[in-house]
């Protein structure tokens, strides 16, 4: 082989030795997007999955008749009872935390104790237990006429805890009835019914009646953690991610 022959193979190798570390990073971060594209739609299918095991474990008994759970109409006929177990009063309503459902105020009416105004009793300052009959505070009628003013006073907090914010807890009353939206703005139905658990602790699910294209008045049982919740001009919104409107309707139609 003559000398310009090599010189010339030697400079083809090297341009294409050149032309391939060029194209490398491209093809390196081509190869994580598919990567990365790949792993999220894995994790969503999971997500999706997981979702449908969960609504269908909400709705594996006809949530209305499902004994683990207690209807909110049941929870605001229950009374307020004292440390001696008087009853001193009675519930009209209850603020719950938008995170976990838990109970965190009771809004009721003392009247057995000739106190007038409603007002905010929260649920682990008073030591609140729930019994059989009713929501018992930990102290007996005396004491909590000497913590009226006090508990008066805290109406002004909305929940009766200067530690809640109007956004971190959600009204039973305001809330039952609401429409419910997804996040494209289809109108699905509206919240029938907010479903405790059986001891009125916290909120087990959401009963929404469902009311869309071919669907009427079928009714599905739904994670409350699923769910945003918009005030606007004294009214609520319920709203629901996109992703999840196509199993819940899916599970109208079976119900």
């Amino acid at each position: 082989m003559g000398y310009n022959m090599k010189v010339v193979l030697l400079f083809c190798g090297a341009l294409i030795l050149s032309f391939s570390l060029s194209f490398a990073p491209d093809l390196a971060r081509a190869t994580a997007g598919e990567s990365t594209g790949e792993s999220k739609s894995a994790d969503e299918a999971v997500e999706a999955m997981e979702f449908q095991n969960t609504i269908a474990d909400c709705n594996r008994i006809k949530p209305l008749q499902n004994p683990r759970y207690e209807r909110s109409s049941k929870i605001l006929e229950r009374r307020i009872i004292d440390s001696k177990s008087k009853v001193i009063g009675s519930v009209k309503d209850i603020l719950f935390s938008r995170k976990n459902g838990h109970v965190r105020s009771l809004y009721v009416d003392l009247d057995r104790l000739d106190l007038r105004q409603s007002i905010y009793l929260n649920y682990n300052t008073l030591n609140i237990e729930s019994v059989s009959t009713g929501y018992q505070v930990g102290f007996n009628s005396d004491e909590m006429k000497i913590l009226y003013p006090a508990l008066l006073s805290g109406i002004e907090t909305v929940s009766g805890d200067t530690n809640d914010s109007p956004n971190s807890v959600i009204s039973l009353e305001k809330v039952l009835g609401s429409e419910v939206i997804s996040s494209s703005g289809l109108i699905l139905g509206n919240l029938e019914d907010i479903l405790f658990d059986s001891n009125g602790k916290y909120v087990r699910s959401v009963y929404l009646n469902i009311n869309y294209q071919t669907i009427h008045d079928k009714g599905v049982a739904i994670p409350l953690s699923i769910l945003a919740f918009e005030e606007k001009s004294g009214e609520t919104k319920v709203l629901i991610d996109e992703a999840y409107v196509k199993p819940i309707l899916e599970m109208a139609k079976e119900s």
